[in-house]
């Protein structure tokens, strides 16, 4: 059964020219979109993991267990050779140090919902997965503090703070590891993120109407389309580009995310995403006009938090 096993594989898969990578902007729908990468593409070697662009200053990783730290690439050596694609919370640094000619390609996602959906997910982490994350435990569970809490900590800034471009841009000597970026270099750091774009091959948002279409015609322009993705496609009809359901929260929100957004200070949920913000409506434009872009942020953020405070009251 397992040779049997393997030659199928062998058979049904390839190898990729270029390879392609697939950086994963947390809660951005990133693993629907891989499993349409799998099937589409049918890469001989695909790899998912993740960089220290996660992590801040955070070096415990010895207190994780080995399944998961071999996940975690501590520099771009680190990424196995000879893979067709490369995908993960990785930054684009990470990916062409070890692939210079990969195709980079990324989906953005709505960054106040995105950030709100971050910290609903780490909420649905109990006590037993915590654990299995050793130290990094004590960073995710600082998201069972209230919304403003969570929102101010400086320690997890590599995973709150304006991510999407930090993600674009690290390492980068003007982002630090466990603080919040500093306004004065806003304009500097937003005009490097859309330079650092431009090296992307495809770039998207899962709000776009025909995200799904448009992914799937970009792949098969570039790389063709296997006989074995077309079976695949015609058994597996449902591979549309969608979020991750959301977890029920382990720890329940005493006070209404609704009323927990009127109450927060200083600005902070803007102040984490307000570089994310002005990414996202630059390739939001490319699908709608600005006022359209604004109704489908607005639905998008609305919809988040009337789903997540179901799920809190339903727990």
């Amino acid at each position: 059964m397992i040779q049997l096993s393997g030659l199928r594989h062998r058979l049904t898969r390839r190898k990729l020219h270029p390879p392609l990578g697939f950086v994963h902007i947390p809660k951005a729908a990133g693993t629907s979109v891989v499993q349409q990468l799998d099937s589409r593409l049918r890469p001989r070697k695909f790899v998912y993991g993740l960089d220290l662009s996660q992590f801040g200053s955070f070096s415990a990783f010895d207190t994780m267990p080995a399944a998961m730290r071999a996940t975690i690439f501590d520099h771009a050596r680190a990424i196995p050779k000879d893979v067709d694609i490369i995908a993960g919370h990785l930054s684009p640094k990470t990916i062409l140090a070890q692939y210079p000619t990969a195709k980079l390609v990324t989906f953005m996602r709505a960054p106040a919902p995105r950030l709100l959906s971050h910290w609903f997910y780490w909420r649905g982490y109990t006590d037993d997965i915590l654990a299995k994350y050793g130290a990094w435990g004590d960073a995710i569970a600082s998201a069972r503090s209230d919304l403003n809490d969570f929102l101010c900590t400086r320690q997890i800034a590599c995973v709150i703070d304006n991510v999407t471009l930090r993600m674009l841009l690290w390492p980068h000597p003007l982002i630090p590891e466990d603080d919040f970026i500093d306004p004065k270099h806003d304009s500097d750091l937003l005009a490097e993120a859309l330079r650092t774009l431009e090296q992307f091959s495809y770039v998207n948002i899962i709000e776009a109407p025909d995200a799904e279409l448009s992914l799937n015609g970009w792949l098969k322009e570039n790389y063709g389309r296997s006989f074995w993705a077309s079976v695949q496609r015609a058994l597996r009809r449902d591979e549309s580009i969608r979020k991750n359901p959301s977890k029920v929260p382990a720890v329940k929100m005493n006070v209404p995310l609704s009323t927990q957004l009127q109450n927060i200070e200083d600005n902070a949920l803007n102040e984490r995403i307000r570089l994310d913000d002005q990414l996202w409506h630059k390739i939001a434009t490319w699908h709608f006009t600005q006022e359209e872009a604004n109704r489908v942020y607005t639905e998008s953020l609305s919809e988040t938090v009337k789903r997540y405070e179901y799920l809190n009251e339903n727990r």
